[in-house]
Parts: structure tokens; sequence; C-alpha cells
């Protein structure tokens, strides 16, 4: 398996009736955490000036591309990899997508699974690769806006691009690989409180920090756009809408889960204002 798969008997037939309704679930919850990262460009680009809407809305949209390379090439091996001193996973488990298919659930009794695969046996691990490169791809960029209209494009990339290596690839291997450092202190992280949302505040509030203060102007603090702003608002809630629903329907755990989606979020945008 990978980013070529050669057909053959069988690959699609998973053991369970219920894994069907896990994948359904998981596409869409992958389809709404995707859906984010637009509705954060609208939100970010009707704040700033006129002069800065496109490439404040850009610098959301190119980590979609930039991001889901990394993601393919190692950055997945790097967050869900067999485990390298509880603090990093192995770059080289899933270099290209190798070895990310869905024996996890087709042929677990014949595969040598890897330590996420035996951790994750109600959903393909492609499917959970991918809806976990979603999460990768909107948190880099919730720090944006705490430098909008401040630092060139290409400096934004780079910085980007370290970020997600250096701190959110080995910050979702420490809470949410079964051998992190974090799973093993039995930190719970059911929505990306600290990987999202704590994360990304403090960068953004570091990013701030080292900018400095704002110089004033007349127009500094007129929106472009404030319908981006409400159409922006309106597609991050809702996911935020969906997770609610989630919780109604999953009951205690699911509504813990909740609050701490809750509080992490509002950290994340602490950091970011």
């Amino acid at each position: 398996s990978g980013l070529f798969v050669s057909p053959r008997e069988g690959l699609y037939e998973m053991p369970n009736d219920h894994l069907f309704a896990n994948v359904a679930w998981m596409i869409t919850a992958t389809i709404f955490v995707l859906m984010m990262t637009p509705g954060l460009s609208f939100f970010y680009g009707g704040m700033v000036r006129a002069k800065n809407v496109i490439s404040t809305m850009l610098q959301s949209f190119i980590v979609m591309g930039f991001i889901s390379v990394i993601w393919v090439l190692f950055g997945f091996g790097l967050a869900f990899g067999n485990d390298i001193g509880h603090i990093i996973g192995n770059p080289l488990d899933f270099l290209m997508f190798d070895g990310v298919g869905m024996d996890n659930v087709v042929n677990r009794q014949e595969s040598a699974l890897s330590e996420i695969g035996i951790a994750t046996t109600t959903i393909p691990l492609a499917l959970f690769a991918l809806f976990q490169m979603k999460f990768a791809i909107i948190t880099p960029s919730l720090i944006t806006g705490s430098f909008a209209e401040r630092v060139r494009f290409s400096g934004y990339l780079l910085f980007m691009v370290l970020w997600v290596v250096l701190v959110y690839c080995p910050l979702a291997h420490c809470t949410w690989h079964p051998e992190g450092l974090f799973g093993m202190l039995d930190v719970h992280d059911y929505a990306g409180g600290i990987v999202v949302h704590a994360a990304s505040g403090v960068a953004a509030l570091a990013g701030a920090i080292f900018l400095g203060k704002r110089t004033s102007s007349d127009d500094a603090a007129k929106p472009a756009n404030v319908p981006f702003v409400l159409l922006g608002a309106a597609m991050l809630w809702l996911w935020i809408q969906r997770w609610q629903f989630a919780c109604r329907r999953w009951g205690s755990c699911a509504r813990l889960s909740q609050h701490q989606y809750s509080c992490g979020y509002g950290d994340g945008d602490l950091g970011g204002f």
C-alpha cells in the first residue's frame, strides 16, 4: 500500500459491517475539518486591510498544499511512526505513505502492523492518516492571525514548514501515539486542545511578541470585508456545531471531549489575538 497500490482480491473487504459506518463518519469528519481552513482564510482575510486581503487568504490556502506534501512524504511517520524515545516517530515507517492502507482492518492476522496500526482498529489506517493530515493543515493556519500583514510570504512558508516538522509532529506523537510521552502519562487530548489549539496559541503569542507592536495608521483598524469575516466564522462554527451534535449522541465521555475542545479553541483564539 501507499501512493501506488496494486489491485488485489479482497483489498477493500472489511470483516465487520459496523466498520462501514465508522468509515462513513470519519470521511464526513475529515471533510468538516478540511472546510475549516478555507473558513479561516475568509475569517482572517476579512479583518485585514484591503491591500493585504489576497496575501492573507493565501497564507491559509497555501498551507493545504505544502503540509499535504510533507505529511505524505514523512510527516505522518514523524507523528505516528513507531516510537523513538517517546518523543518522535520513525519518519521512514510511512515514507511516501508506504504501509498506509487498509491492512489494519482487513488482514490484521497476516500483516506486520505498526504500533499505530495496532491501536487503530475501527477505521483503515489510510483514513486515519488523511484525518490527521487535516489537523496538521489547520494548526499552522491558526497562527497566521498573529502576524497578518507583517511578514514576507517566503519567510512565512519557511516558518510553517519548520514549525510543523519541529513542533507539531513531535507534539502529536507525544500526545496521540500509544507510546508517546504524554499518552504514557495518561494525558487524553480528545479534540486537539493541546496539539492544535494550545500549540498554535502559544506559537501565535510568541510570534506577536517577537514582532512587537503594530505601527498605528488611519486605516489599520478598518476591516476590508466584514461579510468575509462572518462567512469564515460560520464555516468554523459548522465544525463546532457538528462536534456538539456528536457529543449529544455519544454521552458523557464525549461531553468531556467537547469541553476540552471548547477550552482549546479559546486558548488558540487568545494566543492569536
